[in-house]
Formats: structure tokens, sequence, C-alpha cells
């Protein structure tokens, strides 16, 4: 036993001799100091216990970082959280982190064994010692991301989903095509731009891109979701100079949050028929009340979040880590809307 037969003697307030009497059945002992000396073995029996079921079955925690461009996502990382309470291990405890957390705090935490490793929701660390920390802690992106100083890591299913909306569009006879994006640091959506064009091209169809020019601190704020003015602002600029004749016919949504905006550029331009839309993302959220509704192509973050916590889990344990990233496995889907 850890635990000295003199150690044990103190607790019960007898001799070392009576101790031994005790656990070895060689001599009789008085009933009471008996007692006494049997319940604290049994206090150390079950603590040894214990400490090896901590050994094999121990809780693990792991926690959410929301990072600041979280926020202007915040219907689908809303999603992502809830996947991640289903989907964890019995043995496994979730918390979050906002952006505000101090990269200290998290060190601490994982110094100690109040963290195991972490799942990161945004685009960018700007923090350098937070940037340092990830070198340590195990943990795994649930989205496109950039390193300072590393090439940027994009889901294919980006690019896929551009490609996706080019077919869907050629499909349905649109032979003005556009897109719409903006300025993001989400280097997924750029890749569903190139994507887009690419298969613009190969159809051999012209295409255009319509850019949405917002603030430039914009992406990192509440300002998209709490004041739609700018997406609005942005997108009639974008688009209020092309004449009737030379309007797209069909127009890919390169991010779900432009395309409410989009419809609504529609009505107040009294257009008599509306382009072709495909929205990119499938929040029905973000599409209610649109009419027609548009196609979109589901990134599947659920399927993601799965994905993630099967590869954190597997770090955690000491596994080699995948050389891809994550989610490049993850297939987008069309979902059709009410013109198909």
């Amino acid at each position: 036993m850890n635990v000295t037969m003199k150690e044990i003697a103190l607790k019960a307030g007898v001799s070392p001799a009576t101790v031994s009497r005790v656990i070895n059945g060689n001599a009789p002992v008085d009933p009471e100091k008996c007692e006494k000396v049997l319940r604290i073995v049994a206090d150390e029996t079950a603590r040894k216990h214990w400490v090896r079921h901590r050994k094999r079955y121990r809780i693990r925690h792991i926690a959410l970082l929301l990072l600041p461009e979280s926020r202007f996502d915040i219907r689908t990382v809303g999603t992502k959280i809830l996947r991640i309470a289903e989907l964890l291990p019995e043995q496994y405890e979730f918390q979050v982190y906002s952006a505000r957390v101090n990269a200290h705090r998290i060190e601490s935490q994982f110094l100690h064994g109040e963290l195991d490793g972490l799942l990161l929701s945004g685009h960018q660390v700007k923090d350098p010692f937070l940037s340092f920390l990830l070198e340590k802690i195990p943990h795994v992106w649930l989205n496109s991301f950039q390193r300072e100083g590393q090439q940027p890591v994009s889901l294919m299913g980006n690019e896929f989903a551009g490609k996706i909306a080019a077919d869907y569009l050629f499909r349905h006879r649109c032979r003005r095509p556009a897109v719409l994006s903006f300025k993001s640091r989400n280097t997924g959506l750029a890749d569903r731009v190139a994507g887009f064009k690419v298969n613009c091209i190969l159809h051999d169809l012209p295409v255009r891109e319509f850019f949405a020019e917002l603030p430039e601190d914009a992406a990192d704020s509440d300002d998209l979701l709490r004041h739609g003015g700018l997406l609005d602002a942005a997108i009639r600029r974008a688009l209020e100079e092309v004449s009737p004749k030379e309007f797209p016919d069909g127009i890919f949504s390169s991010e779900e949050a432009l395309t409410p905006w989009l419809y609504r550029f529609f009505v107040r331009e009294k257009m008599k028929k509306y382009p072709v839309v495909i929205s990119c993302n499938h929040t029905p959220g973000y599409l209610a009340g649109l009419y027609p509704r548009p196609a979109s192509i589901d990134l599947h973050p659920e399927t993601l979040v799965k994905l993630a916590i099967d590869e954190l889990i597997n770090r955690i344990e000491g596994g080699a880590p995948r050389p891809d990233n994550i989610a490049t496995i993850v297939q987008p889907e069309l979902i059709p809307g009410e013109l198909d």
C-alpha cells in the first residue's frame, strides 16, 4: 500500500504494532481500535481505487475558442456549439471561451490539467502569445484559417461549392452569371469565388464579380448582423450602376448573410423578374421569407464538427495528427430552391 503502517497508526491514534495485528489478524485487538484502523485502511483503499480510476477514466476538458470573426456567422456557430455538446463522449466536459478571454488564463488551465484541447472558430489569431500556445495545446480549427507567417488553410469544400453554384446556374440556362462577394478574412470565401469563376469559364460563359465594399473593420464586428444597413448600402453600390440589359440573370451569393439584402435590392428596384439565385451555406434563418426561395449549398457544419471532435480526441490521446486540415473531406450538398 502507498500509506505506511506508521501513518495509519498516527491517524487512528494507536501503535504501529496494533495496526499490524489488525491487518494480519495474528492477535486480538480492542474492537474500538480495530474499527478505527479498518475504517482508515478502507478509506485509503478507496482513495487508491479512485486515483487509478481517474487515470483511466479521468474527465477531460475541451473548449471552443470563439475568435472575433466568429460573431459574423453566429447562426452557424450556434449550430456547431449544440453539435459539440451532443457529440462529446461521456468523459469529456465542454466550455466556451469568448474572443476576450485572456490567453494566460488558457495557459494556466492547460498547465493545471483543466484544459486538454481546443476547437477554434474564426479565421485568424492575432495575439502572438495565443499563437505560441497553440504550438503546445492540441487543437483543431472548425473552418478555413490563416496563421501568422504561414500559408492559409482553406477547406476544399469551399472551392467545390463555387463549382456547384456555377453548374446550377448553367442548368438554369443563365448566360450572364455573376458572383456577389466582399472582403473577408475567411480564406474559404475567396476559394468559393474562384471555383465559381473556373466552372463558368469551362461552360464558356462570361462571368462578373460584384464586390460589396464594406468598412475595413466590419467583418470583425457584430455590425453586419446588428446593422444590416452596411450590407444593404454595399450591395446597392455594387449593383445599382448595372443597366437592366446587362444585369445578371443568375447570381451566386458567396456568403448567405448577403442573400437577404440581395433580395431587398430586387424589391427596391421593383424588378419584374428576379435573377436565379444560389446562396452558399444553408442556414434556414437567413433564407426564411425569401420568395422565390433560393437554392443553397450546405457545407455541413454538423459533419465538420463530428470530424473535428474525433481528430481533437485523437490528438489529446497522443495520436498522430492528420497532415491535412480535418474538414477537407466534407462534401458540400446542393439544396434545391423553389425554382427547382
